[in-house]
């Protein structure tokens, strides 16, 4: 079961998606335009890992994400 909690003061997708927009920008000395391909590769990436589309059934943990 998945539960997603929403609370006042946190940043919304789209200040998320900028925040890691930046992120990528400044840790891989690239422009914004080339962090957004590394950001769609990372949640394409990401979707697949942590659902069944994989083909491996098993828990993801916060650790394993770690």
């Amino acid at each position: 079961m998945c539960y997603f909690l929403f609370q006042p003061g946190q940043p919304n997708s789209t200040e998320v998606t900028d925040i890691l927009l930046a992120r990528i920008s400044e840790t891989f000395g690239i422009d914004l335009r080339q962090a957004q391909g590394i950001l769609a590769y990372l949640d394409n990436a990401l979707r697949e890992w942590a659902t069944t589309k994989r083909g491996v059934q098993e828990a993801v943990t916060p650790e394993v994400v770690y």
